[in-house]
């Protein structure tokens, strides 16, 4: 595992080191807490979320923690308590079949029991889309049709599968790029295919490379929605 480790910070390392970089601070809250519309369901009272990110080139990293505000317990003692960090890259390559917007995320995920390292859990998450682009008067419109897919690696041995295809519509400007993305994902826990098929809405708003919002609206199981603010810096 080490040697592994180690051999993935190498071949990151040029993008980390010559790329220009920027940070992101974000915060959010919602009236439940999934993981972004995938349909599973971890706690379903209002939570709270803070990200701490830092982007170089095509590479991200950075620790993302949710909190459950709307009980009184401890922070790490309950189910809308999670720290996750995370470790990724995303790029645009040329194909055969025209471009190929596609991203690749390694996440190790402490869960609400914190003082436990039995519920603790790893994930590999990768998406890809194939951008059909236009230009108008000072923009690019593109329609991205994508598949995304998620597998979790419980320590305890306890899997789980996601999948979601969707489409993104995407309006890139001098100062302003907004996104539409509209989808329907599939939760699946082994032994109990096809348990969940959850449709989610999300809008998305960078302006100026400062400021950038997002707003999701979710069915899984019940109605959800969340909402966050992101402050970049460089």
């Amino acid at each position: 595992m080490r040697h592994m480790l180690l051999g993935v910070l190498a071949l990151f390392a040029p993008a980390l080191v010559h790329s220009t970089c920027f940070s992101g601070v974000g915060a959010g809250v919602g009236n439940t807490y999934d993981y972004p519309a995938l349909g599973e369901r971890y706690y379903d009272q209002h939570v709270g979320s803070l990200t701490l990110s830092r982007t170089c080139g095509t590479i991200s990293y950075g620790v993302f923690t949710s909190y459950a505000f709307s009980e009184p317990a401890p922070y790490g003692t309950t189910g809308g308590d999670e720290v996750r960090l995370f470790f990724g890259q995303r790029r645009t390559d040329d194909s055969w079949l025209g471009p190929i917007e596609g991203e690749a995320f390694f996440e190790y995920r402490v869960l609400d029991r914190f003082a436990r390292v039995g519920d603790d859990m790893l994930s590999l998450r990768m998406r890809f889309g194939r951008p059909v682009s236009f230009a108008i008067p000072e923009a690019t419109v593109s329609l991205v049709p994508y598949l995304f897919g998620k597998q979790i690696m419980g320590m305890n041995g306890h899997n789980k599968a996601y999948g979601k295809g969707g489409n993104v519509f995407r309006i890139a400007g001098n100062n302003l790029v907004s996104e539409l993305d509209v989808g329907f994902a599939v939760y699946e826990m082994y032994g109990d295919f096809w348990k969940t098929v959850a449709p989610s809405i999300t809008h998305s708003l960078v302006l100026d490379n400062r400021w950038g919002y997002e707003v999701v609206l979710y069915s899984a199981y019940s109605a959800g929605a969340s909402f966050s603010v992101t402050r970049f810096f460089r």
